[in-house]
């Protein structure tokens, strides 16, 4: 039986799907690239959704930019 995933690489899979798939980035080009940041909010209670949507809205993906000051 293999091991069941840690709740860093759950968030590093879904993470990486989700970028690549609806934004065109990586895990690199994000804060996640580092573990400590995504074990940071797991334990700070943010959502996997939360973490998704700053990062989205913080990086300028060329396709649409925040109208937020």
């Amino acid at each position: 039986a293999s091991p069941h995933p840690s709740p860093v690489e759950i968030w590093q899979r879904l993470l990486s799907y989700l970028l690549d798939r609806h934004y065109g980035l990586t895990l690199n080009d994000t804060p996640f690239s580092n573990d400590g940041v995504i074990q940071e909010h797991i334990d700070a209670g943010i959502s996997l959704c939360d973490a998704v949507n700053f990062i989205v809205e913080n990086i300028d993906t060329g396709s649409h930019r925040s109208s937020r000051f």
